[in-house]
């Protein structure tokens, strides 16, 4: 996330000292063409007061002026690219702790389902009652269902709060006021 904020902060930098420099030039252009040493001769007319800028203190002020103008722009893109970029960090963050979560909700129910198959498989090699064995199975396969309809429906409940809608697994309209469908997730297949 960093480099990306660094990335898009050089960007608006580069963009910007362009923007800058193109400015300072035609000002510098403007300077140059205004400044007509023929008028350094004329003598002033009694009662009028003129005043005389030095073109070369003028342009030295114009690039000390763009230097600062374009540092300035510089820590502030960088700045403003490391706000922009924080939701995105705190999402990924967020993301990665879900997909953490469900692999360890995930994993003992799958480890129990596995040895109570590698029972039921040594059962009927050995010709034992195995009816009990495939029950469990059952049941723990129902819990998998169970815990990824879980899962699933909190993914999607955290979707819907970010984007501000409800939906409804089940296709009915739904009401905006309640975030949460009240179907089962039975009932929309």
């Amino acid at each position: 996330m960093r480099g990306a904020a660094l990335r898009t902060a050089w960007q608006v930098a580069a963009v910007s000292t362009a923007l800058v420099l193109g400015i300072l030039g035609l000002a510098a252009l403007f300077v140059v063409d205004q400044s007509r040493p023929t008028e350094l001769l004329e003598k002033p007319v009694p009662g009028e007061t003129k005043i005389y800028v030095d073109a070369d203190e003028v342009l030295v002020a114009l690039v000390v002026l763009g230097v600062v103008a374009v540092v300035v722009v510089g820590f502030a893109s960088w700045a403003i690219s490391r706000r922009a970029v924080r939701p995105l960090g705190s999402a990924l963050r967020m993301q990665r702790a879900f997909v953490a979560d469900a692999s360890h909700e995930l994993r003992t129910p799958l480890t129990v389902l596995d040895t109570r198959l590698q029972i039921l498989t040594r059962r009927l090699e050995r010709g034992e009652p195995y009816a009990e064995t495939l029950r469990a199975v059952q049941r723990d396969t129902r819990t998998m269902i169970e815990l990824v309809t879980d899962l699933l429906l909190v993914a999607e409940a955290s979707a819907t709060e970010q984007r501000g809608t409800a939906t409804r697994t089940c296709g009915r309209p739904c009401s905006r006021r309640r975030r949460t469908c009240r179907c089962s997730p039975r009932s929309a297949a």
